[in-house]
């Protein structure tokens, strides 16, 4: 189990949607982005570095060796990266935002509420899987302490500015008030605080299996050739990109029809997985892993935040629908059933699939495929002991552009996406319910007036008496008016919900590196300058944005997947 990398925990929950209530759950996500300031609670938090929530109808579940599974039940899958533990997550989500909780759970099946918390806290557990692998870009540093770092990183782009063009006696007196305002947010990065003996033993055994058997520095070098020309596919919705982010989630069936054999041993595709899984190198977070040559292969990517990767075995029945009894008794006796005699359908996927689950830096579908492109050039030998257990893996992923096409064919739409670098109140834009009020009375007036002109024509042509002060005329005319009225609302909300939340400055994975790094900086310069001069300070401080480069957000950087100590 890897739920856990550095300061951050990786959650998954998938749950079961009654079909004809998932438009009323997306409508929910819809509306909740239209009306920004709803996220308020949410954002409050301050724990929550990267989360989505993904409705996977019943027909889009790829396609394995089996086919498709013939599903009752659509699902949302929840996976989210936050810091604290388990309990302290689920304690903050019941107690801070219980009724917004209620609301991005409201159409799920059998949902308790999330009060009283232990009813909640056994649906999510019955509803979890663990991660086979989990990696962190920034495990030393929780959600807060990267937005504490931005705002360090925006201090001293300001600083830079005025260094050259102001004396040094001014710029004295504006470096002593940045630093004020700033004096929070100059902690130091580390380990993250041992939440369990078993994730600590985890690290430990792992790192022992890796220096025993892989060599340092190993890096894939397939051949570039077969680049793939096919387009990318147009989603659906936009909301897999938002605030400059990709939220990637992709299920990939894994085989079912053979058996592996390997090292002397018999072995299933999915055994295989979990296998590679657990041996593949993690960042270094913890003390265990620190002083491995090999890190993540993820972090040969410098726009990988957080990456998961975890075998679904099966959906997860939480029990039979609920009936009347009374109504139940009386059809089992006019029928001469047995009580319960006919079972209720049971969910059951075909084959195992593979969760990918990215969140990276990519703004649009070209940026994605990018992405995918580069991670098979620096990762297809480090993915290939997973991945080639995939259904279809190995005779299409042969190129960088083969194994985007694979991707993406196993990908499914992001719903409702989360991220919250904002070192400031984020700008989010809102839809106004004045024009909300608006289109709405605009579509039942138009439709009203259609409708009207319609009926009069017709009761001209009909010869016959047609008065609009009759009040089954009236009914008549309004209730379709009022429809189509509420429909254009409904599908204004959609439209808005399902644009992009603006990018938080220096979010991006490389501005993010580089704030940490001159975070640090700036501990020692400040602890080194401490009671200087103005003439000193301001020819210190030339030499350390020579030194640092505050612009140059490549080098000097923090490597990814490291806690510099």
């Amino acid at each position: 189990m890897s739920n856990v990398a550095g300061k951050a925990y990786g959650m998954n929950v998938i749950t079961p949607v009654p079909p004809a209530w998932t438009w009323v759950q997306r409508f929910i996500f819809m509306t909740a982005r239209a009306f920004p300031a709803t996220l308020s609670g949410l954002l409050d938090l301050s724990l929550i570095h990267f989360a989505r929530w993904v409705l996977i109808k019943r027909e889009q579940w790829p396609e394995g060796e089996r086919g498709k599974p013939t599903l009752k039940y659509d699902y949302m899958l929840f996976c989210s990266n936050f810091n604290g533990t388990w309990d302290q997550y689920i304690d903050a989500f019941s107690d801070g935002i219980p009724q917004g909780l209620d609301l991005f759970w409201y159409a799920n099946f059998k949902y308790p509420l999330s009060i009283p918390i232990t009813p909640f806290k056994n649906y999510i557990t019955h509803n979890q899987f663990h991660n086979g692998y989990y990696y962190n870009a920034t495990p030393g540093s929780a959600q807060r302490d990267i937005k504490a770092a931005l705002r360090v990183f925006a201090e001293l782009k300001r600083l830079e500015s005025l260094h050259s063009t102001i004396t040094a006696s001014a710029f004295a007196v504006a470096y002593n008030k940045s630093l004020a305002s700033v004096q929070n947010c100059l902690g130091s990065p580390g380990y993250a605080p041992i939440a369990s003996l078993d994730t600590e033993n985890a690290d430990i055994h792992r790192a022992q299996f890796l220096s025993a058997t892989q060599s340092p520095g190993l890096v894939a070098t397939p051949s570039t050739s077969g680049e793939s020309k096919t387009a990318a596919r147009k989603s659906k919705s936009s909301n897999t990109f938002d605030g400059g982010h990709c939220f990637l989630t992709v299920l990939m069936p894994i085989k079912t029809g053979e058996v592996v054999t390997s090292a002397g041993l018999r072995s299933s595709p999915v055994h295989m997985v979990r296998d590679a899984l657990a041996t593949l190198p993690t960042a270094h977070q913890s003390p265990s892993t620190i002083a491995l040559a090999k890190s993540s292969p993820f972090a040969k990517n410098a726009r990988t935040h957080f990456a998961r990767m975890a075998v679904i075995d099966d959906v997860i029945f939480n029990g039979r629908a609920a009936s009347n009894t009374i109504t139940t008794a009386i059809a089992n006796l006019a029928l001469r059933r047995a009580d319960q005699e006919t079972p209720q359908t049971v969910d059951q996927l075909c084959c195992p699939y593979l969760l990918l689950a990215i969140d990276c830096d990519a703004r649009n579908e070209a940026e994605l495929r990018d992405y995918l492109c580069e991670m098979w050039r620096t990762m297809a030998a480090d993915l290939e002991p997973i991945f080639s257990h995939c259904f279809r893996y190995s005779q299409n992923a042969t190129s960088p552009g083969g194994f985007a096409d694979y991707v993406l064919s196993c990908r499914v739409e992001t719903t409702m996406p989360f991220n919250d670098y904002w070192a400031t109140t984020p700008p989010l834009p809102g839809l106004s319910l004045a024009v909300l009020a608006l289109a709405g009375a605009a579509a039942a007036v138009f439709v009203f007036g259609g409708l009207y002109g319609l009926a009069r024509t017709i009761a001209e042509i009909a010869a016959s008496n047609f008065a609009l002060s009759n009040v089954g005329t009236i009914l008549g005319l309004s209730v379709p008016s009022l429809a189509a009225g509420l429909y254009a609302a409904y599908r204004l909300v959609i439209a808005r919900g399902s644009r992009s939340f603006p990018a938080a400055p220096n979010s991006d994975l490389a501005s993010v590196l580089k704030a940490l790094y001159l975070q640090r900086a700036l501990i020692w310069f400040a602890t080194m300058l401490q009671g200087s001069g103005p003439a000193q300070l301001h020819q210190a401080f030339g030499v350390f944005l020579k030194i640092v480069r505050v612009n140059d957000i490549c080098a000097p950087s923090q490597p990814p997947g490291t806690i510099p100590i």
